[in-house]
């Protein structure tokens, strides 16, 4: 809808010309949000809100604004109170919640789900999955193991993909509340469809993918699900946590349960990221081998000692005392930003480097490293055992000016 205009009336003024999709003005709901109108109606069988009303609560002065980002679906021209004016559908109007920064937005949210969408979706009657059309397939019924609920699941360019509404009904919480919680997680990924109901009109459901699914039921409390569904998911969630406890301090988990042709393939994997570690130790070893010479032999010595133990899986056996510190990794353990980093990190640099030398009695060796702007140049080298004078050097010039690295 890019080029209407809203007047300061909330009155949509379209181009010279223009092609205008307006719909006639049906039933107009009215909602108060403490001491402010929002308005709702019906637009292809779905509920939608004027979006001025919207942008009043988020307390902003261009509606036309909050809404520029949304696709065409997801907004639409609509005669309210005998005006023409933009009115925005229940995910777009989450949409433009979730990028608002009104501290309102997320109550507002919440009322809306509970006193706006959510009758709304009632009224016009439950939701039926006998089919959903989709791209490759219709919807599947699965048993929920010790349950007697099921679930449905689709394939969405070839993902498989799961309703979440009838999941949070067989373990008896709130979708609306799921819904927004997964909108939120940045590893979450959902999906709207459209599904036909049992009176024949068109819905949209909430789909989830398999890994975010697998995610979402970790994060369930077993004591607020119902009580046929309790079991099952402790039992999810146990098996859950021993899985992850193996991949992360293990190097890997075996599902007991797996098939066959899924445990070749889990050591097929695994015969290949071996060859892949093997291969980038040979080369990091090469390029240590060729970088003698720019690069001081203490740390030529640990970085091949942290490169063979990586490859071998071991924990390095160095000296604590040998391992390597650069200026700009002792700054960003600092807190510096990064304008400080780029526009004193060679003054400190010069600093470190007189006060080793009044330390040490001599000059610090040069390695190349890449520096805050992302070129490469010539830098001395230190080691933990140097760490000392680094930190004299900051306590003497920079910790009492955090308004310069702040």
């Amino acid at each position: 809808m890019t080029g209407f205009i809203i007047t300061p009336q909330d009155t949509v003024v379209p181009p010279e010309n223009a092609i205008v999709p307006r719909h006639s003005g049906n039933e107009v709901s009215r909602y108060k949000y403490k001491n402010k109108t929002v308005r709702s109606v019906r637009w292809d069988e779905q509920p939608a809100v004027v979006l001025a009303d919207v942008s009043r609560v988020l307390r902003s002065s261009n509606p036309s604004h909050l809404a520029s980002y949304l696709p065409n679906n997801r907004k639409t021209i609509h005669r309210v109170d005998g005006r023409y004016t933009l009115v925005v559908d229940e995910p777009g109007t989450y949409e433009i919640l979730h990028r608002s920064v009104c501290t309102e937005a997320a109550e507002f949210e919440q009322w809306l789900s509970a006193n706006v969408f959510s009758p709304f979706h009632e009224k016009v009657g439950n939701m039926s999955s006998d089919h959903v059309p989709t791209s490759e397939d219709s919807l599947a019924t699965i048993e929920v193991p010790g349950t007697s609920a099921t679930i449905q699941a689709t394939l969405l360019d070839g993902k498989p993909m799961v309703a979440l509404k009838p999941m949070c009904e067989a373990l008896g919480i709130d979708v609306d509340g799921q819904r927004r919680k997964l909108k939120n997680k940045t590893w979450a990924v959902t999906e709207l469809i459209s599904a036909t109901g049992a009176d024949g009109k068109t819905y949209q459901m909430v789909m989830i993918d398999r890994r975010t699914m697998t995610g979402w039921l970790f994060t369930i409390d077993e004591n607020r699900v119902a009580e046929s569904a309790r079991d099952a998911l402790r039992a999810f969630q146990t098996e859950a946590a021993d899985a992850l406890d193996a991949y992360f301090h293990e190097g890997g988990a075996v599902n007991p349960h797996a098939t066959v042709e899924q445990l070749d393939t889990i050591i097929d994997r695994a015969q290949e990221q071996k060859e892949d570690r093997l291969d980038l130790g040979r080369r990091q070893l090469e390029f240590l081998r060729v970088a003698q010479g720019l690069i001081p032999t203490a740390h030529i010595e640990a970085r091949a000692e942290i490169i063979v133990a990586r490859t071998l899986g071991e924990v390095p056996d160095i000296a604590p005392d040998a391992l390597p510190l650069y200026v700009y990794s002792f700054l960003k353990e600092k807190g510096c930003n990064r304008k400080f980093m780029i526009s004193y990190s060679a003054a400190f640099g010069t600093r470190m480097r007189a006060a080793f030398e009044a330390e040490r009695g001599y000059t610090p060796e040069k390695c190349q490293q890449e520096m805050p702007d992302g070129k490469i140049r010539g830098a001395y080298a230190y080691t933990e055992a140097d760490r000392p004078i680094m930190e004299k050097v900051w306590l003497q010039a920079y910790a009492d000016r955090p308004e310069l690295w702040q």
